[in-house]
């Protein structure tokens, strides 16, 4: 276990290191023309947080270090979300549609969505019965991980909400838009059993205190796209290859949401 849950931590850092690279690449490029998108430098500061945290995992995995079955199973169910997301993300950044419509409503993403929250609850019972054992809380791993886990699973909320809203006007659903929301609910679960069932270790700390300000960063810019207080030049934030999008004069109350949205 200690091998594979290495060589799993090195590949999401990567991955986290290589989205934070293609965000970079595109908000870079539309600078010039569109302005800087917010959501872009929020996500940015999301993967440059997760991927040394994730990296510095395997390091300590290899040596023995905070390896358990909960944390091992945690970071396993946020793995198929990422692995979708980060695929669509390269595909849109070589020219590719970067995205798949799901038709209607299927059966997988019900049992999906029921299964996570299944597991989700037994890693949490299982962690926490860990504390009556010997295993105590340490404020190094706990305190920021903690708070990582509530903003993250509140970005989750606001992103899969803004997918079912959208859902009836799109007669389905975006991929990567469920893959995306996906990701923050299973981040902020292996959050949470990390600072449960983890023991402090001094080298992952600049990562996680790191990630707290990201975090409620990245939490301050999608609430506020939610809620429509916020113009981004993307409406689709990394979602799909990015392109100009029709914006509505403050007088136009007719025509609904700018194209593209």
């Amino acid at each position: 276990m200690r091998d594979a849950f290495a060589a799993i931590s090195f590949l999401l850092g990567v991955a986290y290191l290589a989205l934070a690279c293609i965000a970079i690449i595109e908000v870079k490029q539309a600078r010039r023309t569109r302005g800087i998108s917010r959501f872009g430098m929020a996500y940015v500061g999301m993967a440059l947080s997760c991927g040394p945290h994730h990296l510095i995992h395997g390091v300590e995995a290899l040596q023995g270090v905070n390896i358990n079955v909960p944390v091992f199973a945690s970071v396993l169910i946020g793995l198929p979300a990422g692995v979708v997301f980060v695929g669509l993300r390269v595909e849109a950044m070589l020219g590719g549609r970067g995205d798949r419509h799901i038709q209607g409503t299927p059966a997988a993403l019900i049992i999906g969505a029921l299964l996570f929250c299944f597991a989700a609850g037994v890693l949490v019972t299982v962690a926490l019965r860990g504390l009556g054992h010997g295993h105590s809380l340490e404020a190094l791993a706990t305190v920021p991980n903690l708070i990582v886990t509530v903003t993250y699973g509140a970005v989750g909320v606001l992103l899969l909400r803004t997918q079912a809203l959208r859902r009836v006007a799109l007669g389905g659903w975006s991929l990567s838009g469920l893959s995306l929301g996906a990701i923050f609910p299973s981040c902020a679960l292996m959050h949470l059993i990390f600072a449960l069932s983890a023991r402090s270790e001094l080298s992952i700390c600049p990562a996680d205190l790191f990630g707290v300000p990201a975090s409620f960063y990245f939490l301050w810019v999608v609430h506020r796209l939610y809620r429509q207080s916020m113009i981004d030049w993307n409406r689709r934030p990394i979602i799909g290859p990015p392109r100009m999008t029709r914006r509505l004069a403050p007088w136009d109350h007719q025509g609904g949401q700018p194209a593209g949205s």
